[in-house]
C-alpha cells in the first residue's frame, strides 16, 4: 500500500491549528450556530478506515447529500443570496478557464481577501518570474 496522508480540517473556528488567515475564527460568532464541537474518536476511525479501503487505488466511493442552513433551511439547488456580490472577469475565465485562474486574476478570492483584511496566502508567478525570485 502506499503511503497515504488524511488531512481533516473543521469547518469550524474551534480547530488546534488557530490559523491567522482562517476564515472560520472571524465568522464563528455571526452564525446562528458557532461551532459543533469536535468529531468524535468513532467519527474519526470510521473515516480512516473508509480511506485505507481505497489507499491501493482500486476505488472511490462518493456521498451525495442535500445542502441545510444550521438553521434546518433546505437549500439544496437553490442556493443563497451572497452578503457580497462580486463580477467573474470573463476576460480571465477565458484566457485562464473557470478552474484555473491564477489568484491575482481570481477578482472573488481578492474580494473575500479583502474584506477579511487579510493579505494573500498564495500569489501567481509565471516560471520566469519565480526563477528570477529563488535567485535573489
Amino acid at each position: 500500500m502506499p503511503p497515504v496522508n488524511i488531512l481533516i480540517k473543521p469547518s469550524s473556528g474551534n480547530c488546534n491549528l488557530r490559523c491567522r488567515y482562517c476564515f472560520y475564527c472571524d465568522e464563528m460568532e455571526k452564525r446562528e450556530t458557532a461551532n459543533y464541537g469536535f468529531m468524535s474518536e468513532e467519527t474519526l476511525e470510521i473515516l480512516v478506515k473508509r480511506v485505507l479501503e481505497f489507499a491501493d487505488g482500486s476505488g472511490m466511493k462518493v456521498t451525495t447529500a442535500r445542502y441545510y442552513t444550521p438553521s434546518g433551511e433546505c437549500i439544496h439547488e437553490i442556493g443563497i443570496e451572497p452578503d457580497v456580490e462580486v463580477e467573474l472577469d470573463e476576460d480571465a475565465v477565458t484566457r485562464y478557464g473557470i478552474n484555473n485562474l491564477p489568484h491575482d486574476h481570481d477578482a472573488q478570492l481578492q474580494k473575500a481577501i479583502e474584506l477579511l483584511g487579510g493579505t494573500p496566502v498564495l500569489t501567481t508567478a509565471t516560471p520566469d518570474e519565480a526563477d528570477a525570485a529563488e535567485e535573489k
